[in-house]
C-alpha cells in the first residue's frame, strides 16, 4: 500500500459470558483467547477505498504490529491511526497521525479510522451472523474471504464469481489443510 493508509488492530473471538462455568473459574480474566487482527485500509485523497488487507497477528505488542506495519505499507505512506503506544515510533517512517478517541475525537480533517472501524464492523457482524464460531486456525481463511468480499463490494455477483474463479486455477486445499491437521 503506497497512499493514504488507516490502520488499526480489534480482537476476534468468543465472549467469556459464553464460556462453561469450570472454564471461566480455570482462566484468569487477562486470558480470554481473543485473536488480534491487524486491517490496513488504503485510500486515495477523495476518501476513496482503493483495498483492504486484513491478517491475524500473533500478539498486540509494538514490534509486531509495526513488522506487520512494514510489510503490508511502503514507507513513506501516510498512515493513519488512533493513539495507540505501539504506533507512536511511526514518524521516521511514515507521515504518521493519529486521532484520540479517548476524548471522542475521530475525525480531524482528513486524518480518521472510520473506515478500518468499519471494515472490523463488517467482519464482526460476518461472524456472528453466518459463521457463528471461527476456530483460530482457521481464522486467516474468513478474514482472507471477507477482505476479497470487501475489495469487490461494487461489482455484480458475475463479476465476483468471474474473479474468485480465475484465482482458483491451480490452487489445490487438501482436506489435511482444512482441517488444520496438514503437519501431523
Amino acid at each position: 500500500m503506497t497512499e493514504i493508509v488507516e490502520t488499526d488492530t480489534a480482537y476476534l473471538g468468543g465472549s467469556r459470558k459464553n464460556w462453561s462455568n469450570e472454564k471461566r473459574a480455570n482462566t484468569p480474566p487477562y486470558l480470554d483467547h481473543k485473536t488480534p487482527i491487524a486491517a490496513y485500509v488504503e485510500r486515495n485523497d477523495e476518501g476513496q477505498i482503493i483495498q483492504v488487507t486484513a491478517n491475524v497477528v500473533t500478539d498486540s505488542t509494538t514490534e509486531t504490529l509495526q513488522n506487520d506495519l512494514r510489510k503490508n505499507v511502503e514507507a513513506g505512506a501516510v498512515v493513519y491511526t488512533d493513539q495507540s503506544n505501539v504506533y507512536q515510533s511511526l514518524a521516521s517512517e511514515y507521515w504518521h497521525r493519529t486521532v484520540n478517541h479517548s476524548i471522542d475525537e475521530f475525525v480531524r480533517g482528513d486524518v480518521t479510522t472510520n473506515r478500518v472501524e468499519g471494515y472490523f464492523g463488517l467482519l464482526k457482524r460476518c461472524i456472528k451472523g453466518t459463521y457463528i464460531h471461527m476456530a483460530p486456525c482457521h481464522m486467516d481463511r474468513y478474514i482472507a474471504e471477507q477482505s476479497l468480499r470487501y475489495n469487490l463490494r461494487e461489482n455484480n455477483d458475475g463479476g465476483r464469481f468471474q474473479q474468485v474463479a480465475a484465482q482458483a486455477i491451480g490452487a489445490r486445499l487438501t482436506y489435511k489443510e482444512l482441517t488444520g491437521k496438514a503437519s501431523d
